[in-house]
């Protein structure tokens, strides 16, 4: 049986040829979703949970989109993003399928987020790797460092500080330092820690109690100190 997308499907829309498009064709295929190089994470988490609905409902993607009637995902240049990708579903899969795909695609209009779990890890695990490989922890140091740069005894502060503290410890102070929770931005170039509004908010003394925690409890020390909500810092 093959369904009519004009008498029952409201969200999903058949692949059109794009203005300036130079290559293969896909009329007979819904596009459902997408993502490029440049996507937030939001489409990429999205992304990432269609995919495996996608594959929980139809199976695995098919291997030659020209015979085989499922899901693929097509891959392209782009002239501007450096790539995107779609995935697509062949509009002869059945209708019980297509509907509950539609549905879905509905529900996103309303609500633009697939998997709240997803979202909160996915944004999570690229905000911790700002600060273990991507410079975030170098980045608050090189601040710190600024903001004190007139006191000798604060610079003597800020090295020991650099010296002692991991990628964990400087994390867990930049967020002690925000009691609002906003510790990062999310946008199309990726998660960005609010470092300045760390760095803005502590004092000398909460310096100078950050290092001197550490230099006689050590981790645990600074751990302790920052447990008692934002009070340290006064």
């Amino acid at each position: 049986m093959q369904i009519r997308e004009h008498t029952t499907m409201k969200h999903l829309k058949l692949w059109t040829h794009p203005g300036n498009y130079v290559g293969a064709t896909w009329y007979d295929w819904y596009s459902v979703a997408g993502r490029h190089r440049e996507s937030d994470a939001l489409t990429r988490s999205n992304w990432e949970c269609w995919v495996e609905w996608i594959r929980e409902l139809l199976g695995d993607e098919v291997e030659d989109s020209d015979t085989e009637i499922g899901w693929h995902i097509v891959q392209e240049n782009h002239w501007a993003v450096g790539w995107v990708e779609w995935l697509g579903v062949h509009k002869d899969v059945s209708p019980e399928i297509l509907a509950k795909i539609d549905e879905k695609l509905h529900d996103l209009d309303g609500y633009p987020v697939f998997n709240e779990d997803h979202f909160s890890n996915l944004e999570q695990h690229e905000y911790e790797e700002r600060f273990i490989q991507y410079g975030a922890t170098n980045d608050w140091i090189r601040e710190l460092r600024h903001k004190f740069s007139d006191e000798c005894m604060c610079r003597r502060v800020v090295n020991y500080i650099e010296d002692k503290f991991d990628w964990q410890l400087v994390m867990a102070v930049h967020e002690s330092l925000i009691p609002c929770g906003e510790y990062f931005n999310s946008d199309n170039s990726g998660i960005w820690p609010h470092l300045d509004l760390s760095i803005d908010g502590l004092s000398r003394d909460g310096l100078a109690k950050l290092a001197w925690a550490h230099k006689y409890r050590g981790p645990e020390g600074v751990y302790d100190l920052l447990s008692r909500s934002n009070k340290w810092n006064d």
